[in-house]
């Protein structure tokens, strides 16, 4: 994709890898930390989380390591990763939510976000060239 031409992106979900891995297959195997199913001859059997806010929580590891993090939501389970990000971007969510977290940039178009994303990395950029 454009975005992984440009940019390291790692996709933190709340869904199981079992479910979305024809998803994944078609983005060219992203790095994807989720939770997983347990299938045992055919049936799920039970399955494995990811830890609690784990979103929340890589983020802040991806912090610690001096990254300029973007987070991209769109709905309430993202928003601990959203505050948690040096910036935070809104994607196609609701207006409900869009309006209760209004210090979050928000967009409806792959193209107004990569141009947001882009254009944060060029000021990162010009920042850490001082």
């Amino acid at each position: 994709s454009t975005i992984r031409k440009d940019h390291q992106v790692i996709i933190l979900s709340d869904t199981f890898f079992n479910l979305s891995q024809p998803i994944f297959k078609k983005l060219n195997f992203p790095t994807v930390l989720c939770h997983h199913l347990i299938v045992s001859k055919g049936m799920v059997v039970g399955m494995k989380r990811c830890a609690t806010d784990h979103k929340r929580k890589t983020i802040n590891f991806m912090n610690k390591l001096h990254n300029n993090t973007i987070a991209i939501g769109d709905s309430y389970n993202d928003l601990n990763m959203l505050n948690e990000a040096k910036f935070g971007i809104l994607f196609k969510s609701t207006k409900k939510i869009i309006a209760e977290n209004k210090k979050f940039f928000n967009c409806n178009s792959y193209n107004s976000l990569l141009k947001i994303i882009n254009k944060k990395h060029q000021e990162w950029n010009k920042e850490d060239a001082k």
